[in-house]
């Protein structure tokens, strides 16, 4: 079965406040270049707290969605270096 996303222009409000619609700004994170370069502030300003419970303080993550029949969690990964984004890609973990 194959589904179409179709992508929308970055909407901040709507990145924060509808979590189950991130899917659709997916294109323009990660391929338009949207925060690379950015300072941390930026980002927080634009896609909110980071949501990871880790303590890297280099890696933050925002929650995309979770694949009930691959067993698969769905985030997106900011990276940064020296308060700098210098990454952006898509990642997962698998979950029982």
């Amino acid at each position: 079965m194959f589904y179409l996303i179709f992508a929308k222009r970055f909407n901040s409000y709507e990145w924060k406040k509808y979590p189950q619609k991130r899917k659709y700004y997916l294109r323009s994170i990660l391929k338009g270049g949207l925060i690379i370069g950015k300072q941390a502030e930026e980002v927080e300003q634009m896609l909110g707290r980071n949501e990871s419970c880790s303590q890297m303080k280099n890696r933050w993550t925002y929650a995309l969605n979770t694949d009930i029949k691959t067993h698969k969690k769905y985030f997106l990964a900011v990276y940064f270096e020296n308060d700098t984004v210098i990454m952006v890609r898509k990642e997962f973990k698998t979950i029982l």
